[in-house]
């Protein structure tokens, strides 16, 4: 048998740094929504927005297009990428002070742009609070464009010198910070103590990242050359993935738009669902996708089409038999992950929920099962994505984004149904996630069509499948008659990581009866 491609210690690294990231991003959901309830929607609003800058200036079209741009710089002389790496450093930290300097002046015109619910709210005074507090937090928070497009070139070059466990294990801080901030200072300062909180983490993020920069032996250079064959090259793969990505970031805001008209309390409900089913997606998914964009970065499938797809495969049956029973887990039993991430923890520490009300638990169940439909099309799009830009092919996700932002804007408004409500987005993106997949093998087909890479994928899923629902039979009996009934916070805790447990371990078994297994 052949030896792997895809590394399994790079992945694990990847999944493990980003598993604890998504918990603690929970935990600090829990915190938010624990001490704020629904008056957190205007911070909710606000960092929506900011949050979306970094596709262009983060962990979107930068990374993607800096990866295989340094990848190829490296691959001839190690202190020439070095010398790149600066250069791209220095222009994106001109753009990211330039782009943070004009959203504070700006702030007050387009902000009432993106949330038109606030301003044209029947009630009148408490609309125009929400929006004064849109508007001061998304000043407070425009720096973190600049600390987060740092973090996403450190990161790059780090992972292109197979250095995961700083960029993966980072975010961890990012997130304490956001506990911890708004409990000191929540008297003081209010919701503004959670705008504090993203300038804070995002600092502290990158500061871990340039520590393990510098003991990698990484010269900055004061450097700015737009001549350089290898940036001129770079910003030939970044200039469209970046178009790209402002088509995603045009889809989030429209659903900010549509979300400011609903109830309050939306945005908390649809961050935090969402929140829920991004983490199997950023553990498995994007974790997978940010070894292989590297790897396949340095194959030449014209040359090695064979060595190219067998690394696809791998990835695409290590995904498969991690996401699909995830899949059925939070389908079926969605209150379980969000009692654990945002009702016990609360209760195990002031006996209640706080300002998260039932109401708003209950709702966020829902969403969160809505959601976990759409966990393996968000993650195969992730991954497609990578392989496109790895070919240094921006065209196909643009054309596929533009797709999801036409087929996802029409459908969002099945939230204005009344009987759907906030369920419409939910719906809308899941909708729209599976078009998208469907697009995206149509354009890639000639990587799809190769016998490699289809080859037990389709049986994958169905062993996946299979597998999935014979575990799903298993727990549904203490779920329905045990855990469903009125209990207490440490034997619900308890509960729910026992029947985690046994769903799991009855998926393990059950693929190695059937013979679906990932061997190392």
């Amino acid at each position: 048998m052949a030896p792997r491609m895809v590394s399994f210690k790079h992945t694990l690294i990847n999944s493990i740094g980003t598993l604890f990231s998504r918990i603690t991003g929970m935990l600090k959901f829990t915190v938010i929504t624990g001490l704020y309830g629904k008056s957190a929607d205007p911070f909710q609003a606000s960092f929506k927005m900011i949050n979306n800058l970094r596709k262009i200036v983060g962990e979107g079209a930068l990374n993607n297009a800096f990866i295989p741009s340094y990848q190829a710089v490296n691959q001839e002389d190690r202190e020439k990428s070095f010398l790149f790496a600066s250069n791209i450093i220095n222009i994106f930290l001109i753009a990211t002070v330039t782009i943070t300097l004009l959203g504070i002046l700006f702030a007050p015109l387009f902000v009432p742009l993106l949330v038109p619910g606030y301003v044209h709210d029947i009630t009148r005074r408490f609309a125009n609070a929400k929006l004064y507090e849109t508007i001061n937090m998304t000043i407070i928070m425009m720096p973190f464009v600049i600390f987060i497009s740092l973090f996403s070139m450190a990161m790059g070059v780090l992972n292109s010198n197979k250095r995961f466990f700083t960029p993966a294990f980072s975010p961890i801080v990012f997130n304490l910070a956001f506990m911890i901030v708004p409990l000191i200072f929540i008297r003081e300062w209010g919701t503004y103590a959670l705008g504090a909180s993203v300038l804070i983490g995002s600092m502290l993020m990158f500061l871990m990242e340039l520590v393990e920069l510098v003991r990698m032996g990484f010269k900055y250079r004061l450097h700015i050359n737009l001549k350089d064959p290898a940036v001129r090259k770079f910003f030939r793969l970044f200039l469209p993935t970046s178009v790209n990505m402002v088509v995603l970031m045009v889809a989030t805001f429209t659903s900010t738009i549509f979300l400011s008209y609903l109830p309050g309390g939306s945005f908390v409900v649809i961050n935090n669902s969402f929140m829920i089913n991004q983490a199997p997606i950023g553990v498995i998914g994007i974790a997978l996708a940010t070894v292989l964009l590297p790897l396949l970065s340095g194959i030449n499938r014209k040359v090695d089409h064979e060595k190219f797809d067998r690394a696809i495969n791998e990835g695409f049956r290590l995904l498969l038999y991690l996401i699909v029973p995830l899949s059925f887990l939070l389908i079926l039993f969605p209150d379980i992950a969000v009692n654990l991430a945002y009702r016990d923890p609360f209760r195990l520490f002031t006996g209640d929920t706080g300002k998260y009300t039932p109401e708003l638990l209950g709702l966020t169940s829902v969403l969160t099962a809505w959601y976990a439909v759409g966990l393996l099309p968000m993650s195969l799009n992730v991954i497609f994505a990578k392989i496109s830009y790895s070919m240094s092919d921006a065209k196909t996700p643009l054309i596929t984004n533009i797709v999801l932002l036409v087929t996802g804007t029409g459908l969002y408004f099945l939230s204005w149904i009344p009987s759907i409500g906030v369920s419409g987005i939910a719906i809308a993106d899941i909708s729209a996630s599976w078009i998208t997949v469907f697009f995206y093998i149509w354009r890639l087909w000639p990587v799809f069509k190769s016998k490699a890479v289809l080859d037990g994928i389709g049986a994958g899923i169905l062993k996946s499948v299979l597998a999935s629902v014979i575990a799903s039979a298993a727990v549904y009996p203490l779920y329905r008659f045990v855990y469903q009934t009125d209990m207490s916070v440490i034997p619900a805790i308890g509960l729910a990581f026992g029947m985690t447990a046994l769903f799991g371990g009855g998926y393990f078994l059950i693929g190695k009866l059937i013979k679906w297994e990932i061997h190392r």
